[in-house]
């Protein structure tokens, strides 16, 4: 079973050109971690579906 995780990168707003570059990654850092604890709840279930499943291929 694969998952594919996909962080939108658009939740970011745009930087202003008096900001620096680290403020920008810092800022992007911030928006990832807040959308990576909005899908930990699903990760866990798909852990918890995936150790529960039948260990046979489907083919």
């Amino acid at each position: 079973m694969h998952t594919t995780i996909i962080v939108r990168y658009a939740d970011r707003k745009p930087a202003t050109p008096e900001e620096s570059e680290e403020t920008n990654r810092l800022r992007y850092l911030a928006t990832l971690a807040k959308n990576l604890r909005r899908l930990l709840p699903d990760v866990k279930s798909l852990a918890a579906s995936a150790s529960n499943a039948d260990p046979r291929p489907r083919c």
